[in-house]
């Protein structure tokens, strides 16, 4: 049997085809089980004012441990979709006819990808800043200076300082004095608690990103909007820059 002297080259796939194909993105349990219920509640299949299953019966349903469904039940809380009642149990929350497009923008942020989160926070925070620093008084420095007091206070202490961090952006936030602003933040810290905390619990010392933030007061205090903004993105640079290294 006669061999080629050469075996011919493999055809080269399309390049549309090539193109069109995205990275796979693997959700943890807390991702998938949480997607379900939002898209329950988004769909109406659970209305307001019905009580969800125990969590031993949605962890047995769902194939999960009774921790994740624990942490799906925080987050959908802090989100306002559940409300908790000691002695009854958990419910979807009964909610302003106003909050629909809240809750589409909740949906949003939850099937985003990390750089649209990261490009939603440098919008809103750089903004916000300046608004706060053009609008601050020594009643808002104080309320800030003793955030931060508390969060070098809890340097050794994750569970406290980690969630600290993220408050005392809302409350950089409340200092700009826009209601608006301060509902829009509020579902971004939530996704940023969600997505992005625990990796800067790995990634940074706690008592540089103090210092980080006590830089940020201090542009702030300055009463200097352009300071402030510089400060801020200088910020977010640098944790943008320390996710994706990380992720490389």
């Amino acid at each position: 049997m006669a061999v080629p002297d050469q075996i011919p080259a493999l055809s080269q796939p399309d390049r549309t085809a090539v193109e069109a194909l995205k990275a796979v993105e693997v959700h943890s349990a807390v991702d998938a089980v949480l997607e379900q219920i939002l898209g329950l509640i988004a769909n109406g299949v659970l209305k307001p004012g019905d009580q969800l299953p125990s969590e031993t019966e949605l962890a047995r349903r769902l194939r999960v441990g009774r921790s994740t469904i624990r942490e799906v039940k925080q987050i959908l809380g802090a989100r306002g979709l559940l409300e908790f009642k000691s002695t009854r149990g958990c419910f979807v929350a009964v909610r302003e006819p106003a909050t629909a497009e809240s809750d589409a923008l909740a949906l949003a942020l939850h099937h985003g990808t990390e750089k649209n989160l990261d490009e939603a926070r440098r919008i809103l925070e750089v903004g916000v800043i300046r608004l706060a620093a053009a609008r601050i008084n020594p009643e808002k420095i104080a309320d800030l200076t003793g955030a931060l007091d508390q969060l070098e206070r809890a340097v050794a202490s994750p569970t406290v300082f980690w969630p600290g961090t993220i408050d005392f952006h809302v409350r950089l936030v409340a200092a700009a004095e826009n209601p608006i602003l301060e509902k829009l933040y509020a579902l971004v810290a939530t996704a940023t608690v969600t997505e992005q905390l625990q990796d800067y619990r790995t990634l940074s010392d706690p008592r540089d990103v103090l210092s980080i933030h006590r830089t940020l007061l201090a542009a702030v205090a300055s009463g200097n909007p352009a300071l402030a903004e510089e400060e801020m993105i200088r910020h977010l640079d640098e944790s943008h820059h320390k996710l994706q290294t990380a992720r490389d």
